[in-house]
């Protein structure tokens, strides 16, 4: 698992949430200066995808950078 999702915000996640009840996960502090994002897709921008990239279509969250409705097959979709 990714330490900046356990350290950001996975207390959400169920998978998550299990392995800590069975002990399989311990929380750790974190120590050093390195960048933590609000999310996923901020991570990736970040770090040179683009922010219209298929691969972030299914992240959660609001899609930094893109129009808020974009027209599908002849509809509005977000």
């Amino acid at each position: 698992m990714c330490a900046g999702f356990l350290s950001r915000g996975a207390d959400h996640n169920l998978t998550v949430r299990l392995a800590y009840a069975r002990g399989d996960l311990v929380q750790l502090e974190r120590s050093g200066d390195l960048p933590l994002y609000e999310d996923y897709r901020a991570m990736a921008v970040a770090n040179g995808v683009e922010c219209d990239d298929p691969s972030l279509s299914s992240c959660r969250g609001p899609q930094v950078g893109l129009p808020d409705k974009v027209e599908v097959d002849g509809g509005l979709s977000r």
